[in-house]
């Protein structure tokens, strides 16, 4: 699966400017530094017994926006060239709020619920899945023509485009679990769509020396069969990186 998206339209950027970057479930730059909100480790109360907990919001609002949208085909009519187009609409809406603990142990909790406007509707994503299975019953069809059939995989493949956005859904739930005693680091995340119930997970391991660090992870996509995460090209992804510091 490849670590970077290979799109290279405009693409809308997360509520939170500079502070974290939205999930790419189709770019995963690093499952090792956690694939999801890039965010600072969470603070380590030596020597206290003390726990904090805060929360937290941001909101941004847009004039227009780039976004995908198949203005072109539907049901199982064939097209020449991909339907999907990257378009400028109009005005929408970015927010999330959450919050988070942490404890003691240096043990954290962080729950976050994202609204991105820039990405496709709920209706939109039905038509997609609708478009997805009249195009799977007309290839299935028997003793359809060869060029027929390449026509068929060719518009399928071309339903991937909307993978190559900053979210999938417009509406998401986030929630990190997180330890670090001493040189370590464990996490699990998870991300869920409740409007299709897809989720991702990831489970990551990090752990950090004087100037060695090692990371691992694993991520798994899964759902439904119609939601949208378990739908996307690879179902499980792991990695493993060392850096050292000079």
């Amino acid at each position: 699966m490849p670590m970077t998206s290979s799109a290279s339209h405009a693409k809308a950027r997360s509520p939170r400017v500079g502070i974290r970057a939205a999930v790419r479930p189709t770019g995963i730059c690093s499952l090792a530094s956690a694939s999801t909100p890039a965010r600072a480790p969470a603070p380590r109360w030596r020597g206290s017994r003390a726990t904090r907990s805060s929360l937290h919001a941001s909101a941004r609002l847009l004039q227009r926006h780039d976004g995908w949208r198949n203005d072109r085909a539907t049901g199982d009519s064939l097209v020449s060239a991909n339907p999907w187009q990257v378009s400028t609409l109009g005005g929408t809406s970015q927010w999330l709020v959450g919050a988070n603990w942490t404890g003691a142990l240096q043990q954290s909790v962080i729950a976050e619920w994202w609204h991105d406007g820039t990405a496709l509707s709920d209706a939109e994503w039905d038509a997609w899945n609708s478009r997805n299975a009249a195009l799977v019953a007309r290839g299935a069809q028997a003793g359809l023509p060869a060029g027929l059939l390449r026509g068929v995989g060719g518009n399928l493949a071309w339903q991937a485009s909307p993978f190559a956005a900053q979210n999938l859904r417009r509406d998401s739930l986030f929630v990190r679990l997180a330890w670090q005693p001493d040189h370590w680091q464990f996490t699990l995340d998870a991300l869920i769509t409740p409007s299709d119930r897809g989720r991702i997970v990831t489970a990551g391991i990090q752990w950090q020396g004087d100037r060695l660090r090692i990371n691992a992870a694993w991520r798994v996509n899964g759902g439904p069969a119609t939601s949208v995460f378990a739908q996307l090209p690879q179902r499980q992804t792991g990695v493993i990186a060392a850096s050292w510091a000079f």
